[in-house]
């Protein structure tokens, strides 16, 4: 991974909220320093996050994931 994106954070939780006022969509921080904290982001094109706390999200391939779905 060459840039920090805050999309590929592992500390980034998605998800929906409808009494919020700036919209339902929420990206929300689970790092333990701003648990529950909106992420700094920017959620645009391919800029880079300047956050001191993004760490690469540890996902095995693609590849592995449908392997485990296979019955033995």
């Amino acid at each position: 991974m060459n840039q920090r994106l805050a999309a590929d954070c592992r500390y980034l939780r998605r998800t929906i909220d409808a009494a919020r006022a700036d919209g339902p969509l929420v990206c929300l921080c689970e790092h333990p320093v701003r648990s529950g904290l909106d992420c700094v982001g920017p959620f645009l094109e391919d800029l880079p996050t300047a956050c001191g706390l993004w760490e690469e999200t540890r996902l095995p391939p693609v590849a592995d994931i449908g392997r485990s779905w296979v019955s033995r």
